[in-house]
């Protein structure tokens, strides 16, 4: 009887996260969630589930992200 040595491959993931899909995936939010965190008048913080690394969200790019929320929801 022959014995079948397991495939000693290892797997690895390369998580394709980005500051720029944290601010896109932030504009699914809505406008008064993105208004409160800019009316605490601070940044804020996003971590990536996946990988665990961790963006700084600036309040201008907050500010940003709402401005783009405004002007696509009168569309």
């Amino acid at each position: 009887m022959s014995q079948t040595k397991p495939l000693s491959t290892s797997m690895r993931h390369d998580c394709s996260c980005s500051k720029q899909r944290v601010l896109e995936a932030m504009t699914l939010w809505g406008i008064k969630d993105i208004e409160e965190m800019i009316n605490e008048a601070c940044g804020e913080n996003a971590t990536c589930q996946m990988c665990g690394r961790s963006y700084e969200i600036t309040l201008d790019e907050l500010k940003l992200i709402l401005d783009h929320l405004k002007k696509y929801q009168k569309c």
